[in-house]
This record gives C-alpha cells, sequence and structure tokens, in this order.
C-alpha cells in the first residue's frame, strides 16, 4: 500500500469508529431530482413514485425541461409536511409553504427547491395541476412510511 492510502485510511478511522455527527444527517437532506415533462416536451414527470420516511428531511429539487409551462402543487401531502425551505429560481425567490397549495408556476427553464419533513403515513399526489397535463398523468406518487423504505 502506497504511502498516501495509509495517511488517508489512518485519518478516515476515527471517523468511522466513532460515527458522523448526528448534526449532519440533520443539516443534509435527501435529495431527489424531479423533471416536469421533457425536453421534447412529453407531459411526463419523472420519476414516477418515491418513497419517503415519517421524520426525515428532504429536498425535491423540480426542473421544467420542457418548452411547456407547469404548475406544480401537492396540497394533501404539504398538510402532513414541515416545510423548512422553498423557493425558485430566476433569480431564486423565497415562497410561502402555502404556494404548493395553490401551485407554483413554473416556466420552461425554471427550477424549485423544496425542503421538507414529512409527518404522517400515507399516500400523496405531487405534480402539474394545469388540466390537460393532470390528465396525462403529469404527476408523481408519494408514499410516506414510518418503518424502513
Amino acid at each position: 500500500m502506497n504511502a498516501l492510502v495509509k495517511v488517508m485510511a489512518a485519518m478516515a478511522a476515527p471517523l468511522l469508529a466513532v460515527g458522523l455527527p448526528a448534526a449532519w444527517a440533520e443539516v443534509m437532506p435527501i435529495r431527489h431530482f424531479v423533471n416536469l415533462g421533457t425536453v421534447g416536451n412529453e407531459l411526463t414527470l419523472t420519476p414516477p413514485e418515491v418513497t419517503l420516511r415519517v421524520g426525515e428531511t428532504y429536498q425535491f429539487v423540480v426542473s421544467n425541461p420542457s418548452q411547456a409551462k407547469h404548475v406544480v402543487s401537492a396540497p394533501e401531502l404539504l398538510a402532513t409536511t414541515k416545510t423548512a425551505k422553498l423557493a425558485t429560481s430566476s433569480p431564486w425567490v423565497e415562497h410561502p409553504a402555502a404556494s404548493l397549495k395553490a401551485g407554483i408556476s413554473m416556466q420552461p427553464g425554471a427550477m424549485m427547491e423544496w425542503t421538507f419533513t414529512p409527518n404522517k403515513e400515507g399516500t400523496y399526489k405531487f405534480g402539474c395541476d394545469t388540466p390537460a397535463h393532470a390528465a396525462a398523468g403529469m404527476s408523481m406518487r408519494i408514499r410516506v412510511v414510518s418503518g424502513s423504505i
């Protein structure tokens, strides 16, 4: 083993033995990247389904790569979460969490970040509320569970 690898292993050993500080887990949410539509303007939402755990903090990084405007909402999920941050690009603007109840308009190329902690089990919808887009199935099924995923 070369000297650099030995030095790096010696430095990492105490962290592995003790573990990372619990505060780091609270600061670093679990990210999910969500696309509203495609570059080819397909009315899809990817991923189509995610499973989350009660009490863990997540960040949805939502982008609109299509040429169409989409209106993102999640009223039922919003009612069962604690939102830490909700912001949109161009420029980055903070929004009140209630914006997800009425819907947030996302122009082509726009991005949104929603950091939240679910606090109730259930199955919820996150998606585009534009009537034709919703009818085409432009939504994600979100399952929130208490046990392990």
